[in-house]
């Protein structure tokens, strides 16, 4: 055999070796992965979405001022957003108050600026979250004052008379899990400064969840 083919023979050999090596090494087992508290423990918790699915918009209350049209928009746990756009922008304007669920938006049909919000969401479920009574406003949303029905949980809708701006009624359906005295709807004459109950439930567990008005009977 020439030197030439004594040397082929060691390039395949060699060849060879490399390939068997390689394969050896791609088929050795891999090492357990273990998972446990000191893997994880320099790792912090981050709040990555909200646990009250807080997208749900629960009321919206629309008025023209001048050639605009503003928009109020009540979330589900999310509080009270304005546009003055017309939707195409929003601004949150609710805030600085101590409960974000909203049930019931509406805009005073006489003043645009006097806008009334009832917190806590009607659509009673598992992971509705609760407010604390009525709030207005009489300066298009910038600034709130709680006027009453604390106790209520959750109010569903809120009329006001389009012919006298401080007669206002309230309806509300109440607790969601257990009995309450606060149910049913609600009247105030004097632009919420007292509430009275004008229609309750036949027990402690009804209220009301919807109320209408004919604004050519008031």
């Amino acid at each position: 055999m020439t030197s030439q083919g004594i040397g082929r023979s060691a390039a395949v050999a060699l060849a060879c070796g490399l390939a068997g090596a390689a394969t050896a090494q791609t088929a050795r087992p891999a090492a357990p992965v273990t998972v446990d508290s000191e893997t994880i423990s320099g790792l912090g918790a981050r709040n990555i979405g909200s646990a009250a699915m807080s997208g749900r918009v629960a009321a919206v209350a629309a008025v023209h001022e001048g050639s605009r049209l503003t928009v109020y928009v009540g979330a589900a746990s999310g509080g009270v957003w304005k546009s003055v756009n017309g939707g195409t922008t929003f601004k949150p304007v609710f805030d600085k108050q101590a409960v974000q669920s909203i049930g019931a938006v509406t805009v005073d049909p006489r003043n645009p600026k006097v806008i009334w919000v009832g917190t806590g969401e009607a659509w009673t479920r598992n992971s509705a979250s609760i407010g604390d009574g009525v709030y207005k406003s009489v300066d298009g949303g910038e600034n709130w004052t709680n006027v009453g029905l604390q106790g209520s949980e959750r109010i569903a809708r809120i009329l006001v008379d389009p012919t006298e701006s401080n007669t206002v009624y309230a309806c509300v359906p109440g607790k969601l899990w257990s009995d309450g005295d606060e149910r049913g709807v609600y009247r105030t004459t004097d632009g919420g400064k007292t509430w009275a109950q004008v229609l309750k439930g036949a027990n402690a567990s009804t209220g009301c969840s919807m109320i209408s008005m004919d604004p050519g009977n008031t």
